[in-house]
């Protein structure tokens, strides 16, 4: 969608998108960095899509640094040092941050969906006892949902969903909404009904179907 034109107001658009857990390489450069004392304040602002979470002067704050995942993330982005034991250079982060979704220096990434219904859903919470910790996936989500709310252009029905005590990090399916028109939900519970219930608004034919 950012890279590649789908959901944009000049090409053939995704009709409805929902997008849960990640994604995880919004900010490469954000997960990466050595040493990495980073914070991301998660929908800070209370905007009117951010379903759930505590806005200002408390917002749910989460590291994006890829921890136990930077060797792979590191491998697939052929720079190792992925949080690694070497202080990340200037020039090791601008890499990553290039090959980032939200990569702008070269302005050519679009972040506006006019035409596409999309409902994300990111972990607020594990399970008491026996989620374990949080993980790099909410943080590095948000970077992207971030520059979707703030493009001037948000999608028909944008919302940004906390779930609560999810089974894992990422384990959204089985965790719970709280707050919104889910209310009670699990989450893949809450997706299901989302698609049955707020379909587009106006369905478009594309090329290929």
């Amino acid at each position: 969608m950012a890279w590649y034109g789908w959901g944009s107001s000049t090409s053939l658009p995704l009709d409805k998108v929902e997008l849960a857990v990640g994604p995880p390489f919004s900010n490469i450069g954000n997960g990466c960095q050595v040493p990495n004392p980073m914070i991301v304040p998660i929908c800070p602002d209370g905007n009117s899509w951010c379903i759930g979470w505590p806005a200002e002067p408390s917002p749910e704050v989460l590291s994006p640094a890829y921890n136990g995942s930077g060797h792979n993330v590191g491998t697939w982005t052929g720079d190792g040092k992925c949080s690694g034991a070497n202080v990340t250079t200037q020039a090791e982060y601008t890499a990553w941050y290039k090959q980032s979704i939200v990569e702008t220096a070269t302005g050519t990434g679009n972040f506006q969906y006019p035409k596409t219904q999309m409902s994300a859903w990111l972990c607020a919470s594990t399970a008491q006892g026996t989620g374990g910790p949080m993980n790099e996936s909410t943080p590095e989500g948000w970077q992207f949902y971030q520059a979707v709310g703030s493009s001037g252009l948000t999608p028909p029905g944008y919302q940004v969903t906390a779930v609560q005590s999810c089974t894992y990090a990422e384990g959204f399916s089985g965790g719970q909404i709280q707050a919104g028109p889910y209310t009670n939900d699990t989450g893949m519970a809450a997706i299901i009904a989302d698609m049955a219930t707020n379909p587009p608004t106006q369905c478009v034919k594309n090329l290929g179907r």
